[in-house]
């Protein structure tokens, strides 16, 4: 398991985790049982009553969504500096614009990318956000044409 991008790993033993998205075949939530170091970001976790090897590896890639009255107070100091400003650069596309705002939604957070073309909303994932440069206030990306598309005047 790792922790989101930009957060450190939050997970504590006997904390209460809902699964997303979820699997019908599958625990919808568990509680944390146990927890080891395994190196760099990456951790293993052991949920009560996800005890068989198949159900464990149908939750892989999942995220772990908790309450947020569970988090440590400070919580809101762990986060990652705001974005807004921030110049998106895409690995093949170039420049895509600034970030506008942060779109957050239950399931994930979205960056609002504006510029002379429209708005692109891009997710906030591994798959799409290739690293942020805070000195130099830029995101890297790497989305698919068809999402900047999406976003584009007509």
């Amino acid at each position: 398991m790792r922790p989101t991008s930009g957060l450190p790993f939050l997970l504590e033993e006997g904390m209460e985790v809902y699964f997303v998205p979820p699997v019908l075949t599958t625990p919808k939530s568990a509680v944390v049982e146990e927890i080891s170091f395994i190196k760099d970001n990456d951790w293993f976790v052991r949920f009560a009553g996800v005890d068989e090897r198949q159900t464990a590896e149908e939750l892989v890639g999942r995220f772990c969504l908790v309450k947020k009255t569970d988090l440590p107070e400070d919580f809101e100091s762990l986060l990652a500096a705001p974005l807004e400003g921030f110049a998106v650069v895409d690995e093949v596309l170039g420049l895509l614009g600034t970030v506008d705002r942060l779109v957050e939604l239950p399931a994930q957070t979205l960056l609002a990318v504006t510029s002379d073309d429209g708005e692109v909303l891009i997710p906030i994932v591994d798959e799409f956000v290739r690293g942020v440069d805070e000195q130099g206030r830029v995101v890297s990306v790497s989305v698919p044409e068809s999402l900047v598309d999406l976003g584009r005047k007509g």
